[in-house]
């Protein structure tokens, strides 16, 4: 461990401290998951591998403080921080208990003033079924970063399991801080800045599934599931057919369902990336995730096949120039105005790394939340752990009633299997797939 470390904050981090500040008490920052733990665990060496990764992460001992028009973050050195163990095997329903502790827990704001920014706790449900609970502030960690941190507990709780030496890898803060002075103060940050307004020249004026004014939920509805796995299976053969990768598939239906839906042709959906490139930033645990605009043109008489490969070569070059944050963007654009959406609902694709295991059991990883929520949000996920895509709808509670949200989750998914088997379809137009939308 290093003594306390002082660092500016990352253009990131500074869109997630003023977004916290406009609600100090609210929760919409707070991120996380839990990870069923199918098999016995020993609390104890559980505890010593989440110390031995605390240690190693710089992001997971920050604490932020405004100083003099300015904002700080701090990394302390030895954080006071707890494991709670809940046995709940007592319980008539275990799993339930465990849910409603999770989101009443899940429920309560960091301090950005104090450090640490996660919390963490075991909770046993039976002695070959536990979880393992994680929040954090998205301003100290993204959805990728969580996966990165729970890989390393994995890894060094496994060795301390099995008696074998192990060290965590160290992960500062400051080459991610250094990786986003070097954008801002580069030639690729003013590349962007030219890209983004001429890509958004002509201001498109982005539909939803709402009518209301995007604003940031204290919290938010949420419908899960998984597809069927005959459906999966048509989402990675239709990637396989358009050449690209099964997100795009993901991406290009989202798009098509929004069209079937509103009667729009110029879609703008907002679309989550990691905005790390380096292998030094793919290796650091941090907040760096961003939100851009993904504009693709849809009409009756598109292709499902072309869509997707149009939603691969848009997806492309949007990656090209991930870095500028999607916040500056808006000021720099002094768009939209009066209230209307800067884009449409948000695409979250999770694909993050092969299935967890502590000493050798299998887990069942669930997203609590991936962050703040405007108006509705389609994260998708595909663990690699044998149960297939799951795609969460997560909506705003002033846009959306529980049974509308119900409805577009049931209608969805069906969607997003017709459209799979169309793309395999010699030609199938967009306006032929899901025809009880119309």
């Amino acid at each position: 461990m290093t003594d306390a470390l002082d660092l500016d904050l990352s253009a990131a981090q500074r869109s997630m401290w003023f977004g916290q500040r406009l609600d100090p008490a609210g929760p919409a920052y707070n991120v996380g998951e839990y990870t069923e733990i199918h098999g016995p665990v020993a609390p104890q060496h559980f505890r010593a591998a989440i110390r031995q990764v605390v240690d190693a992460t710089e992001t997971l001992r920050v604490r932020f403080a405004a100083a003099d028009d300015t904002v700080r973050q701090t990394v302390e050195a030895d954080p006071d921080w707890d494991l709670p163990v809940l046995d709940l095997t007592d319980e008539p329903d275990a799993r339930s208990a465990a849910e409603a502790w999770m989101a009443a827990d899940f429920a309560t704001p960091f301090d950005l003033d104090r450090a640490p920014l996660f919390r963490y706790a075991l909770l046993k449900l039976a002695d070959a079924h536990w979880i393992w609970y994680q929040r954090y502030h998205h301003i100290a960690v993204d959805g990728y970063s969580c996966s990165l941190i729970a890989s390393r507990v994995a890894d060094a709780y496994t060795a301390r399991i099995a008696g074998t030496p192990h060290t965590s890898q160290s992960a500062p803060l400051a080459p991610l801080a250094a990786a986003d002075e070097a954008y801002r103060s580069g030639e690729r940050h003013t590349a962007d800045q030219a890209y983004w307004p001429r890509a958004l020249a002509d201001r498109p004026d982005p539909v939803g599934l709402s009518t209301r004014p995007p604003q940031v939920a204290a919290r938010f509805l949420r419908r899960t599931g998984h597809l069927p796995e005959a459906a999966g299976d048509l989402v990675h053969a239709a990637a396989e057919r358009a050449g690209t990768r099964w997100s795009r598939v993901v991406l290009a239906a989202t798009a098509a369902y929004l069209h079937r839906l509103t009667g729009a042709r110029d879609i703008v959906l907002g679309l989550a990336v990691t905005a790390r490139e380096s292998e030094t930033e793919l290796a650091t645990p941090g907040m760096a995730s961003n939100v851009l605009p993904l504009r693709l043109s849809v009409r009756p008489d598109t292709a499902a096949f072309h869509l997707v490969r149009q939603t691969a070569t848009a997806t492309r070059e949007l990656l090209a120039h991930q870095r500028l944050r999607g916040e500056d963007l808006r000021r720099e654009l002094d768009w939209p105005q009066d209230g209307r959406r800067f884009f449409g609902p948000v695409v979250n694709i999770m694909a993050f790394g092969p299935e967890l295991r502590f000493a050798g059991h299998p887990t069942t990883r669930h997203n609590l939340s991936t962050g703040p929520v405007e108006d509705l949000a389609v994260n998708v996920y595909d663990r690699a752990d044998g149960h297939g895509i799951r795609f969460d709808l997560d909506a705003s509670p002033a846009h959306y009633s529980e049974a509308e949200l119900a409805a577009h989750h049931r209608r969805f998914a069906h969607f997003l299997e017709q459209f799979a088997a169309a793309v395999l379809g010699p030609g199938t137009p967009v306006g032929r797939v899901g025809t009880a939308l119309a």
